[in-house]
């Protein structure tokens, strides 16, 4: 029975989000900066590339799926608990003989259900598009990229499923609408470009007593999503010489942040909402 109304919840969920318009506005503008980015591709394929330059351009997805599909996923977070506060029919589903737990989980899988179809989607139709603009030259690499594609694909997807969750969380707490939205794109803006410059973390690590230049200092600056996932790219995560496995033997602590950063941010969204009485 658990079971079943849990999906039933992700039912409701998933047809609430394919029907909300802000949403609908989000993923066209979502689409449309996809477009620009394979148009910008698409200008490029007039001119001479090398074999890496190839091999990048064919992992083109991942940049447009960390880039733009984030503020789906901050959106989504949001939109799956603060319109349900909005309209009070969360009371109304509280107030019903349904657990917590059944609640947050129907909700949790919606939410990644439907970014996982739209970033899916995404892949495909980059990859297809690659094969058209480039023919010989992208089934060359094609094997390679299919090797490494699932990994690739996780790690950008657990990006997103970060920020989805840090809104999700956020309209949890913060009971008006409006604030929690500001709140969960000043997050955003936070973690993605102003904590990740190694100035602004060093001189955050400096005025705790620490030492700049020192290990533990590097320490600091890597556990932010943004810089883990560039210091993967630094050591070859889009270079077709360099081994995929070599690369995750070498960045195993960076690539392990992402899946625990999502478990933590799972328990503390799981805490927030089993402790609210009312919404």
């Amino acid at each position: 029975m658990s079971v079943n109304n849990t999906l039933i919840i992700a039912q409701k969920e998933l047809s609430d989000i394919v029907n909300n318009k802000w949403v609908l506005i989000v993923l066209i503008i979502y689409l449309f900066m996809v477009l620009s980015f394979i148009l910008d591709v698409n200008d490029q394929s007039t001119k001479e590339l090398n074999d890496e330059q190839l091999f990048s351009v064919m992992f083109g997805w991942s940049q447009a799926i960390i880039s733009y599909g984030t503020i789906i996923g901050i959106m989504i977070g949001f939109f799956t608990i603060s319109n349900e506060k909005y309209n009070k029919t969360l009371n109304t589903l509280l107030s019903k003989p349904l657990y917590r737990d059944t609640i947050i989980n129907g909700k949790l899988i919606a939410c990644i259900g439907f970014l996982l179809l739209l970033f899916g989607l995404t892949v495909a139709i980059y990859i297809s598009l690659m094969l058209i603009l480039y023919g010989n030259s992208a089934y060359h690499f094609l094997i390679m990229v299919l090797d490494r594609l699932p990994i690739i694909f996780f790690i950008s997807f657990l990006y997103v499923i970060i920020y989805m969750l840090l809104s999700m969380m956020v309209s949890i707490i913060v009971r008006r609408q409006s604030v929690a939205l500001l709140f969960s794109i000043l997050l955003y803006v936070l973690m993605s470009s102003i904590l990740a410059t190694m100035s602004f973390a060093g001189n955050i690590y400096h005025i705790l007593g620490g030492q700049i230049g020192s290990r533990i200092y590097y320490y600091f600056i890597n556990l932010l999503p943004d810089c883990a996932y560039q210091l993967m790219v630094m050591h070859g995560l889009n270079d077709p010489s360099r081994n995929i496995f070599s690369v995750l033997n070498i960045c195993w602590a960076n690539f392990f942040l992402f899946p625990l950063y999502v478990i933590v941010l799972i328990v503390l969204c799981y805490i927030s909402f089993l402790r609210r009485d009312s919404v």
